[in-house]
């Protein structure tokens, strides 16, 4: 079959996968900020005194690093029924991605915590401060500098991770890519067509996230 040029001209093509590109951005931006929530808690709880906060960290760290994304999704989707829990598309999208990335972010924190000189944290206990006002005035603003770059990476990533979220049929862009194909037997084009819309929201992120870091080394000393 020779390629058809003529599905890019196909207006109603565009307005069906921007709709479901929106969903991407959506449930991406969503479970982002659950992730960047939680994945502060969990490298605090590494950092933690009491064994049982940090092995916990540590355990979820292990086991959402070590089992595939879609095995998570189709878990808490169809697993978690039987259990009498039950979650929409939407919400087992924004719940998988998010508790999946906190896994990752928090090992960003960490390491950005750990990137810091520990005598301005003695130089603070000096002039008084406890370790929860070291922390919040004088570690977390540089480690976040030294985080945004890699936070990025992980907004980014997370993005194109989406597309898994397609098998518990969320119609997102790549289950409407899917839906295309299916009715007009267009993959290659329609791939394409797909392929741009990621390309064009992961160039907007990109920029802005050149925005912050910029913004940041400007103005967090």
């Amino acid at each position: 079959m020779p390629f058809d040029f003529s599905v890019f001209l196909r207006w109603d093509f565009y307005v069906f996968l921007g709709q479901g590109a929106l969903i991407t951005f959506f449930i991406s931006t969503i479970s982002q900020f659950i992730g960047v929530f939680l994945g502060l808690i969990l490298a605090l709880l590494q950092s933690s005194r009491i064994s049982i906060l940090k092995n916990f960290a540590k355990a979820y760290i292990w086991i959402f690093r070590g089992t595939p994304l879609l095995v998570q999704l189709i878990i808490i989707y169809s697993g978690l029924p039987q259990l009498g829990i039950r979650f929409t598309e939407i919400q087992s999208a924004i719940i998988g991605l998010g508790l999946n990335s906190a896994a990752y972010i928090s090992e960003i924190f960490r390491a950005s915590i750990d990137a810091i000189d520990i005598s301005q944290i003695e130089a603070a206990r000096i002039d008084g401060a406890n370790d929860l006002k070291a922390m919040q005035h004088i570690i977390l603003p540089q480690s976040l500098r030294i985080a945004v770059p890699p936070l990025g990476n992980e907004f980014i990533a997370m993005l194109k991770n989406s597309s898994l979220v397609s098998a518990i049929s969320l119609s997102e862009l790549l289950h409407r890519t899917t839906l295309l194909i299916s009715s007009t037997y267009k993959s290659l084009e329609l791939f394409i067509m797909a392929a741009m819309f990621y390309l064009i929201m992961t160039t907007v992120l990109t920029y802005f996230q050149s925005k912050l870091e910029h913004y940041l080394q400007e103005n967090v000393k």
